[in-house]
């Protein structure tokens, strides 16, 4: 749980006072008339029972977080839960959160004076048992426990190797006439390298497969390649995430469009030279250099290598690994880690038709068990239902990291 406070007026840090005040008053709670509750529970279960009207590549999110993430739920089982949620359990669960079990952390940039920041901890700490941390304390308990070491872990889950996982649903909105499919192509857990190799190849691909699938072929009209990942900050296995979104096309025809970009771009990976790969960094390299533009920008780059246990010269540490990449890397990992060609693969995608996209996808299915036309996924698990998603996660492993690295 967090709060965060930003803007230009002097009286920031007396808003910020008193509202942690109230917070970290049990008292105020107790006092909260209990009809509240229930009119602010009513309106969070509006919104959660509307997921079905999300987009569908959305929902292909959700799924896929589902499966890959270790604290990650499904709607129904995030709407179960509020439902049987109390006003006496809410106020439990602020009394927990204001015992001596829990650690708060105060982050303040910009023209502050650490006057405030040692201000709200002291609010913070008539209720918490928390020592004062100064940056050298912060990067040894980083070190030594990873920050906030009663949180819940959020590992990721590893998919399996030489296996493609093709989960294909029909659609949860009938009246949404998009279709839509997400590829992920899992590679490695989080590390400067790991960015590094990522950034580059994203830079490789994404313009080539805008202009050949939504340009050329106007195959839907999302299509886009992004860096993404499952888990959390050393516990998150990251990689490359194709998306389209179609109203003309079932999900299984944009997978086999997508294999047959992937397989067209060899020729390309293969003749690339150093020079042109040192270029494509040395660009990467000029963008996470570029100053922030704002004391926002600044302060979320900090805290975040905070709350995430990076280092505060991550950046850097990617930039050196970007000069360090060479073209024998790239195509090794091109081959290995789209192309498949090595067993060490890791893939699935998500896809949900539209209703008139079913009985397309569904002759496709029988044909091919969730495999594309191309045969670039040629060892695929199917999974038709969100049932056999459940089942199949619970089969899957998690990522293992070494707490010394």
């Amino acid at each position: 749980m967090g709060f965060s406070f930003s803007g230009f007026s002097p009286r920031l840090s007396e808003l910020a006072r008193a509202v942690l005040r109230e917070f970290t008053d049990v008292s105020f709670w107790r006092a909260i008339d209990p009809s509240l509750f229930e009119v602010v529970k009513e309106r969070l279960l509006r919104s959660q029972r509307s997921w079905r009207k999300e987009r569908p590549d959305q929902l292909c999110d959700v799924f896929a977080s589902f499966l890959l993430s270790e604290q990650a739920r499904l709607p129904e089982e995030r709407i179960r839960q509020t439902e049987e949620a109390t006003f006496t359990m809410l106020v439990d669960r602020i009394e927990a959160v204001l015992s001596n079990r829990s650690r708060s952390l105060v982050y303040t940039h910009g023209d502050h004076e650490s006057a405030f920041a040692l201000g709200v901890r002291d609010i913070l700490s008539s209720h918490l048992t928390v020592p004062p941390l100064d940056v050298t304390n912060l990067r040894e308990m980083q070190a030594n426990l990873g920050f906030g070491e009663s949180d819940p872990t959020n590992r990721a889950r590893l998919l399996p190797r030489n296996e493609h996982i093709a989960v294909a649903l029909e659609t949860f909105n009938t009246e949404d006439e998009n279709s839509a499919l997400i590829t992920h192509f899992q590679y490695a857990p989080m590390s400067p390298k790991t960015s590094a190799i990522l950034l580059l190849m994203r830079r490789l691909l994404a313009e080539p497969m805008f202009n050949e699938l939504r340009t050329k072929q106007q195959l839907g009209y999302i299509v886009s390649l992004a860096i993404g990942g499952f888990g959390r900050a050393k516990s998150s296995m990251r990689g490359l995430t194709a998306r389209v979104l179609s109203n003309k096309k079932d999900p299984l025809y944009m997978q086999t469009s997508l294999s047959n970009f992937f397989v067209s771009q060899k020729v390309f990976i293969d003749t690339l030279t150093q020079e042109e790969v040192s270029s494509r960094a040395e660009a990467i390299r000029k963008s996470l250099e570029d100053p922030p533009t704002s004391y926002t920008e600044e302060s979320e780059a900090f805290y975040s290598s905070i709350v995430d246990e990076l280092p505060f010269n991550w950046d850097k540490l990617v930039i050196d690994e970007l000069k360090a990449l060479t073209v024998e890397e790239v195509q090794r990992w091109f081959a290995d880690y789209i192309l498949g060609t090595s067993g060490v693969r890791r893939s699935i995608s998500i896809m949900i038709a539209a209703q008139q996209h079913v009985p397309a996808m569904q002759t496709h299915l029988a044909a091919s068990g969730g495999s594309d036309d191309a045969s670039f996924f040629a060892n695929t698990k199917l999974i038709s239902s969100v049932g056999e998603l459940q089942e199949y996660r619970e089969s899957l492993e998690y990522l293992v990291v070494d707490a010394s690295e």
